[in-house]
């Protein structure tokens, strides 16, 4: 009885032994082989970006232009003029000091 015991644990070792390993090695997905995994904080060490064509340059442009930000004036709406720099929103010295 004891040597079945013995051969039955031994054999629930190999095999969770056998699950383990093959979940480790199976959880090393492809495309996470060889990317940085120590990074230098303030320091981009990926690909260089590609120039853009100015085909891609116009698109990006027109783009802007049509949402407006090269048109509009600042202070944001749809081309409200933004705040006046005489708008003064605090109440008047003489109400403050009556509280």
């Amino acid at each position: 009885m004891k040597k079945n015991r013995t051969y039955s644990i031994r054999t629930m070792l190999l095999v969770s032994g056998v699950i383990a390993t093959s979940l480790a090695l199976g959880a090393c997905r492809e495309n996470e082989q060889g990317r940085p995994l120590n990074y230098d904080k303030g320091r981009y060490s990926g690909k260089a970006d590609t120039e853009l064509s100015p085909a891609a340059r116009r698109g990006i442009h027109d783009r802007v232009r049509h949402q407006g930000a090269l048109t509009a004036s600042p202070g944001g709406g749809a081309g409200l003029p933004g705040p006046s720099s005489s708008a003064d929103v605090r109440p008047p010295a003489s109400a403050v000091n009556r509280r």
